[in-house]
């Protein structure tokens, strides 16, 4: 229905709606900081999330379970909850902004706005794939391998990167695509830091929906031949080359210690970084949550500010409630629908080979 809205006209072929993409700077702006913000993001996100799935399960890091917990605090919340508590540590008003003033007074959060701040808060709060599956496969990872290595005289790092990772390369390169579809059909991020000086598709889409349905339209056909182009073109790059850990009795993995000092402390020290800049949005969210408007909106807390009235609210009034209710009841219908539709087509791919 969508490629027929956005190519036929009273009934006829037309490219009317095309050219009206080519021709509005906006539109071709956001489909340029879509691709731009997605090939960003598979370098940024591949760099943090492989980096603290190696400091929870592959280095022996003091506190790797707290760690592990902050990491993880992406799978709690997402979307505009999640950018939301960016902006309210970094955004203009935030918390983090206002002590930082009170010591530099010029600072000012001009970063935080547009690609930067875009490629921030994307960058940690897209590593839930990383802390899903690379942490899995990590764990599969042969350890008299590692140790064979070692043996040989390989230091911790070269063994890393000669066995470890070319091991956990095809989960990699998976997340990679999955980072990459994100980065492309971002929407939350862009909505509230990029602002106008950086729009990208999704967002753009719907800001055009009633002023100029046409361009949106043709919009979302060019976002889905993006996402289907570059599924087929990265499906294809994967096959290239597979590594697998062959050891017939296979190693209980025991996690490694980084033998250089200065490599070790500056670890602890990324790691420990890391961990604040994930924690501090969740728990801003979480002490807000009991404060009023006024409070949220200077972003000044002070103990007359705290109040249950916000839950009192929810737990209280049924038309409130209602959309937390509904959340819950239909994802858990769709996961279910989803993973035996998923799990019927698998099976007819894999018994049937052919085109269809």
């Amino acid at each position: 229905n969508v490629v027929i809205k956005a190519f036929m006209v009273d009934g006829k072929f037309s490219l009317n709606s095309l050219q009206l993409v080519l021709n509005s700077k906006r539109a071709v702006q956001g489909l340029i900081n879509s691709v731009l913000l997605a090939v960003t993001l598979s370098i940024t996100v591949n760099f943090v999330g492989i980096f603290i799935v190696l400091v929870t399960e592959y280095f022996d890091i003091k506190g790797s379970k707290i760690l592990r917990l902050g990491y993880m605090t992406t799978l709690i919340y997402g979307g505009i909850v999640l950018v939301s508590g960016y902006v309210f540590v970094y955004g203009d008003n935030g918390m983090l902004t206002k002590a930082i003033r009170t010591i530099f007074p010029s600072y000012t959060t001009s970063w935080f706005t547009g690609f930067i701040g875009v490629v921030f808060v994307m960058t940690f709060s897209v590593t839930s794939n990383h802390m899903i599956f690379l942490r899995n496969v990590l764990k599969k990872v042969d350890f008299y391998s590692i140790e064979a290595s070692k043996n040989l005289g390989a230091s911790t790092f070269r063994t890393l990167i000669k066995v470890v990772l070319p091991i956990m390369k095809p989960t990699i390169f998976a997340v990679t695509i999955l980072v990459f579809l994100t980065g492309l059909g971002a929407y939350s991020a862009p909505l509230l830091v990029g602002g106008r000086e950086f729009e990208t598709i999704n967002p753009l889409i719907r800001a055009l929906i009633y002023d100029a349905p046409d361009i949106s339209i043709m919009l979302s056909v060019i976002l889905g031949i993006l996402v289907i182009g570059l599924l087929i073109v990265f499906t294809r790059i994967e096959r290239g080359g597979t590594y697998y850990s062959t050891s017939k009795t296979q190693g209980i993995f025991k996690k490694q210690k980084i033998e250089n000092k200065v490599a070790n402390i500056i670890v602890h020290i990324f790691a420990y970084l890391l961990f604040v800049i994930y924690v501090l949005p969740i728990v801003v969210i979480v002490l807000f949550s009991f404060t009023d408007v006024a409070t949220i909106a200077s972003g000044k807390i002070t103990w007359s500010s705290f109040t249950l009235k916000n839950y009192i609210d929810i737990l209280s009034d049924s038309y409130i409630l209602k959309p937390f209710v509904n959340s819950v009841r239909f994802s858990s219908v769709a996961s279910i629908i989803v993973v035996f539709f998923v799990f019927f087509i698998i099976v007819i791919q894999f018994k049937k080979k052919n085109r269809l």
